[in-house]
């Protein structure tokens, strides 16, 4: 039987987009994988909306952040607003970096307080903001565009995780007030996992030129060498994982012919009706729908079952993965991830919530599949 991929990454990949990742690699240079590239790295700063450019770098979406916050940190004093385990990776991250960090933690089942760092910024300055877009380990969306006024207003520079927001959720750099964006393959924009993507508008842009960033291939300062310097054949530093590159470049194909609007919303309402279902078998998210992200869903036992349970038994009885959280919070809560086609797709959808209550009637745990399965 083979394995369904219902976590917030690596997603269950739609079958177009598998197509163009199969097959022998093509080389990473010339003019053919150059124009290819060009064309791509625009596509994608348009997506988000931004004036500047996009880079693609190799490794998952932790290594974009790297490049980000090594790039722009570097000597300066930063904050970085928290809410829960990705919230704390962008702090040890950025602590490598910072000449002075402060991080604010705010409570973990809500979205990080705006003003909090209103609040803040009475009693401290601080030149870099850093925040995460949804919370993947909660499934928290956080308010980007109450944040980036802030930070407009007050002069500061605005890095934003969006590894586990981006496509799924509305996200636009000029209107929201966001200097940086980092996103991945492997999640909205339904690719296999190996590379991050880092998008900047045109300051953010003109700040490479003075970053004091020591590393190499993490630092947008090569990046820039590079495309200047070889863009008619190589405009970036390394070699590039060029299968996953075909990948979204098909998925950007998808995207813009669909309209990110209109995918915006096409998880919006996904989500609402999976919500719906997961009442009818018993279960409750476990922070309030309205603060919650549009790509997966963080579903709590409510004390009845321990979540590993669940989530082993939907992997050994269904091959179907579903993935426990991260941190204090651990098998307290499942997520289950919607950010592909393939991950809402009825079927896919349907053969979930069947596994789910086989497992609630082994635990004689009421239920109702049937109306469950009648909003799919």
């Amino acid at each position: 039987m083979k394995e369904l991929l219902m976590i917030p990454g690596p997603v269950e990949i739609p079958q177009a987009i598998l197509e163009e990742f199969n097959g022998q690699s093509p080389a990473h240079y010339g003019d053919e994988w150059t124009k290819l590239y060009l064309n791509l790295i625009g596509d994608i700063t348009n997506i988000f909306n931004g004036d500047g450019k996009s880079y693609l770098i190799p490794g998952s979406g932790s290594f974009g952040l790297e490049t980000a916050i090594s790039t722009y940190v570097s000597n300066k004093k930063c904050i970085i607003l928290g809410n829960g385990f990705f919230g704390e990776r962008l702090k040890a991250i950025a602590t490598n970096y910072a000449s002075e960090l402060d991080y604010v933690k705010n409570d973990t089942k809500r979205p990080v307080d705006p003003g909090k760092f209103i609040e803040y910024l009475k009693k401290e300055k601080t030149q870099v903001v850093i925040m995460t877009q949804v919370e993947t380990s909660t499934g928290i969306l956080n308010p980007v565009k109450e944040i980036g006024k802030i930070a407009r207003e007050n002069n500061i520079f605005f890095i934003l995780d969006a590894i586990s927001g981006a496509i799924t959720e509305e996200l636009d750099m000029e209107e929201f007030g966001v200097d940086v964006v980092v996103s991945a393959s492997q999640k909205g924009f339904s690719c296999p996992p190996g590379l991050a993507m880092v998008t900047v508008n045109k300051k953010a842009l003109e700040e490479i030129k003075y970053s004091e960033n020591k590393s190499w291939c993490i630092n947008l300062k090569v990046w820039e060498e590079y495309y200047h310097n070889w863009f008619s054949w190589h405009p970036f530093p390394v070699t590039l994982p060029t299968n996953t590159i075909k990948a979204l470049n098909k998925s950007v194909e998808i995207i813009k012919s669909s309209g990110i609007g209109e995918i915006n919303q096409k998880y919006r309402r996904f989500s609402d009706k999976l919500r719906e279902a997961l009442e009818f078998l018993s279960l409750e998210l476990y922070i309030p729908k309205e603060f919650s992200a549009h790509g997966l869903s963080a579903v709590s036992s409510s004390g009845r079952f321990n979540c590993k349970d669940l989530k082993d038994f939907l992997y050994e009885n269904c091959r179907i993965k579903v993935a426990s959280s991260l941190g204090e919070i651990g098998e307290k809560i499942f997520r289950i991830g919607h950010m592909s086609d393939a991950q809402i797709d009825p079927e896919n959808v349907k053969l979930l919530l069947k596994g789910i209550s086989d497992f609630l009637i082994e635990r004689k745990i009421d239920h109702d599949l049937d109306s469950a399965l009648k909003i799919f």
